[in-house]
């Protein structure tokens, strides 16, 4: 089982999706990237969906486990860190999964399907978010990518 926080869930969703993105937000992030290899290499895993740190923070070489947040932008905290929770919040809150809930990776991106269309993931999810413009050009593009990759 992997932990996942609620706005990783979107943010995973250009390596789960194997288009080849242009100038893509995450290629350079090591565990982004691994955790979705890790998905795709087994689609039938147990992903906890929480609220915080998770599989991807924690073993990420900007997270500072003594101060317990992402030290990327350090000027930023304690800004960016209640940022990047709220932003679970809303996105478990869009997606209507409770905190602690366990799924497979296909059940949590068919749920994101049937209850975040584009405008709600630009406009309540990520909103706040700096890469929400281009993050979101290929939303739906992304969304059903992934989802075809999990199936087969």
């Amino acid at each position: 089982m992997i932990t996942i926080r609620g706005h990783h869930l979107f943010c995973l969703l250009e390596p789960l999706c194997g288009i080849d993105l242009p100038n893509a937000l995450f290629n350079d992030h090591k565990t982004l990237n691994s955790v979705a290899d890790k998905i795709l290499e087994n689609p039938g895993m147990q992903i906890k969906i929480i609220v915080g740190p998770d599989d991807i923070c924690l073993p990420c070489q900007y997270w500072d486990n003594a101060k317990g947040y992402c030290i990327k932008s350090p000027e930023e905290q304690p800004g960016l860190y209640k940022l990047r929770m709220q932003l679970d919040k809303a996105s478990l809150q869009s997606v209507k999964i409770i905190p602690g809930s366990v799924f497979s990776p296909i059940d949590v991106y068919i749920k994101i399907k049937e209850n975040v269309l584009k405008d709600i993931f630009q406009n309540q999810i990520c909103k706040e978010c700096p890469d929400i413009s281009s993050c979101s050009e290929r939303y739906d593009e992304k969304l059903r990518s992934a989802i075809e990759r999990l199936y087969f």
